[in-house]
Parts: structure tokens; C-alpha cells; sequence
């Protein structure tokens, strides 16, 4: 059980993944290309990490390539459907900027020999906070009646989840890395299992984008 939960981060992307390449999806997959990427890029990415933790050498290098194509592609996606999710303009170029400050930190201070803790929390941090300005506009909206029936709602909850629950892992991963402390495989695991969570919420959104 053990042994499957720390390799899940390579399995439960395939859900969404599965769902975007059902027959009769491809309306969806058109719409939401980015958000496929996203997950693709994850699925990609984290299984490199899983087979290389096989070998005797740090596999960090390839979070460092991870995080900006991920994080990119979730920006882009997210500005796709910017009128659905009050993402202004400024969002975008902020998420633009913070794309080079994470270039800049695996470069010049979290290099490729670590995990780059200060990356992650600062994209952890801006998803959350595009979730919660959608969450305040759509209480602000009175839009709350029929929210089971967005598919936007879904994803952001999914996001929000995801990245709520994994913020103080990514924060304090490097911590444990340096103290050879035993609590990061307990806490990659967790993170594992609100990924796991996030792809079921969000393959829930896009059945309901299905039938919309």
C-alpha cells in the first residue's frame, strides 16, 4: 500500500488524461488543451522522478524543469477561461513575472542539487489566490445556485484543494531533504494522495463540462 502511494503522483494524472481522450470528448479537449498539458506535463515529469529515485543520484533537476512548464500551462488555461474564473489581466502578467523569478531561484539560489521548496510555495501561494478571488466574485455575484452545475467550480475546488493541502509540504521540502529527515517521504505521500483527490475532482468537472 505503502509502495503504491508513493508512486502515485505517475497514476493519478491518467484520469483526467483518460477522460480528455474518451470518444465524443473532443470538444472538451479542444477547450481545456491547456489543462491537458498541465496534466500530461505532471504525468510526464513525475514518472522521470520515480524511475531516477531507482538510481543513486538526486532526481531534483527535474522538478526544477517541471515546475514552469506545469505552472505555464495551468497560467495559460486559466486565462483561456478567464471570464468563467474573474481572472483579470494582472493575474496573467503577475503569473508571467513569477515564472522568471522561478527560472531565476533554480539558477542562482534553490539550484538543480535541491528541491526548489521557495518555487513551489510561491506558485502554491498564486493558485490560491486566483481560487479565492473566484470564490469571493461568486459569492459576490449571488452565482452560487447552480455551481454544482460549472465545471469551473469543480476545477477551482480541485486546484484549490490540491494546492491548499501541498503548500506547507513544498514549503518545508527542502527542510527535510537537508535534515535527511524521515518525515518527507510521510509528507511527499500526502501530498501524492491531495493529488490523487484534485484529478477526481476535476475529471468530475469535465463530465460536467461533457453535458453542459
Amino acid at each position: 500500500m505503502i509502495f503504491i502511494i508513493t508512486y502515485l503522483d505517475s497514476v493519478a494524472p491518467l484520469i483526467p488524461i483518460l477522460i480528455f481522450l474518451k470518444p465524443g470528448n473532443r470538444k472538451v479537449l479542444k477547450e481545456y488543451a491547456f489543462l491537458f498539458i498541465y496534466f500530461l506535463s505532471i504525468l510526464f515529469f513525475h514518472t522521470i522522478a520515480n524511475i531516477l529515485s531507482f538510481y543513486p543520484f538526486p532526481n531534483y533537476f527535474v522538478y526544477h524543469i517541471s515546475l514552469p512548464v506545469t505552472f505555464c500551462s495551468l497560467l495559460l488555461f486559466l486565462r483561456k477561461i478567464r471570464s468563467s474564473i474573474f481572472l483579470k489581466i494582472q493575474f496573467f502578467k503577475f503569473g508571467l513575472v513569477l515564472v522568471f523569478l522561478v527560472i531565476l531561484n533554480s539558477l542562482f539560489y534553490e539550484t538543480y542539487t535541491t528541491f526548489n521548496s521557495i518555487s513551489y510555495a510561491m506558485c502554491s501561494l498564486f493558485i490560491l489566490i486566483v481560487c479565492l478571488n473566484y470564490y469571493w466574485n461568486k459569492i459576490k455575484s449571488d452565482g452560487v445556485g447552480d455551481l454544482l452545475k460549472e465545471p469551473a467550480f469543480w476545477i477551482i475546488s480541485g486546484l484549490f484543494i490540491y494546492y491548499s493541502s501541498s503548500f506547507g509540504i513544498f514549503s518545508a521540502y527542502r527542510y527535510f531533504i537537508k535534515q535527511n529527515n524521515q518525515f518527507a517521504g510521510l509528507a511527499w505521500r500526502f501530498h501524492n494522495a491531495m493529488l490523487l483527490t484534485m484529478c477526481l475532482i476535476i475529471s468530475k468537472g469535465l463530465n460536467v463540462k461533457k453535458h453542459a
